[in-house]
């Protein structure tokens, strides 16, 4: 008899822990079958967002953002790949991936192609010089001069559609190598005049480098980062609208309770904070 009241106590136990769990977390799947699998697709080369550690493990921000939202998202489990900048939109194209993760900011040629999650960090894009260059001050000084972009991402969208809306401004365009250790001596060689940066970028590079950098005027853009999400027809993508739905409500429950702003804390400050100490 007594085992017999022991075992019913064990059940309850377990019960109230699993209903506890489902306050928690939202629904449990009933069986390994339920639960999905997300293959989010990483750079891993832009510190402190997305990179790797001495193990060759992906971490940053963003891979922070994702493992918390996998908890809160128990009807799916989360995996990464490393992925090289070429390669990680045809890869999300292709259905290899099912996110891609590279600090994507929107812009209204890429909303034809991807959906966007929730945004999760501030990614303003400031014309940026060289310290010591007094004579661009905005886009309007950049007449007969260089701008480096990135072809591929917003700051060439953003650059080619404030061209064509400035027909009277002569601005070339140069495309930025993907290693950044090269921004730097392209300034000093006069490969371009200015570049699109956010203030963070231009931070990071002011503790690394002896040449100093200052973003200049306005925000050129104003944006977010996002994931992305590959779109195809709105009957095909059921699965993947439910998806970008649970991933929204995880992040925006973050902004809430207050762990996104944690995780930007214990990611991108102290980040910058080491660089500080080191430089």
């Amino acid at each position: 008899m007594k085992k017999k009241v022991v075992s019913l106590g064990t059940l309850i136990l377990l019960i109230l822990a699993l209903l506890a769990m489902t306050a928690c977390k939202g629904r449990v799947p009933q069986n390994s079958s339920e639960v999905k699998t997300v293959i989010a697709g990483v750079y891993g080369a832009y510190p402190p967002f997305n990179y790797t550690d001495s193990n060759n493990e992906l971490i940053g921000y963003e891979l922070e953002i994702l493992k918390e939202v996998d908890k809160r998202l128990p009807q799916y489990v989360f995996e990464y790949q490393k992925l090289s900048g070429d390669v990680l939109l045809t890869s999300v194209d292709a259905g290899r991936v099912d996110i891609g993760v590279c600090q994507w900011e929107f812009n209204v040629d890429r909303a034809e192609k991807y959906y966007f999650t929730e945004g999760y960090n501030s990614y303003d894009l400031y014309v940026t010089v060289l310290e010591n260059n007094d004579t661009i001050k905005d886009m309007t000084d950049l007449d007969g001069k260089v701008l480096g972009i990135r072809l591929g991402g917003n700051s060439y969208n953003v650059a080619t559609r404030y061209i064509a809306a400035h027909p009277e401004l002569n601005i070339s365009l140069f495309n930025l190598p993907l290693d950044e250790s090269l921004t730097i001596p392209n300034f000093l060689n006069r490969t371009y005049d200015a570049i699109l940066a956010n203030p963070f970028n231009v931070v990071a590079s002011n503790f690394s480098n002896t040449a100093k950098l200052k973003y200049v005027g306005e925000a050129v853009s104003s944006s977010e980062a996002h994931f992305l999400l590959k779109k195809t027809r709105i009957e095909d993508d059921i699965e993947t609208l439910k998806l970008l739905n649970a991933i929204d409500t995880a992040i925006l429950a973050m902004k809430v309770d207050g762990t996104l702003a944690l995780l930007y804390e214990q990611e991108v400050t102290s980040y910058l904070k080491n660089l500080s100490i080191g430089s």
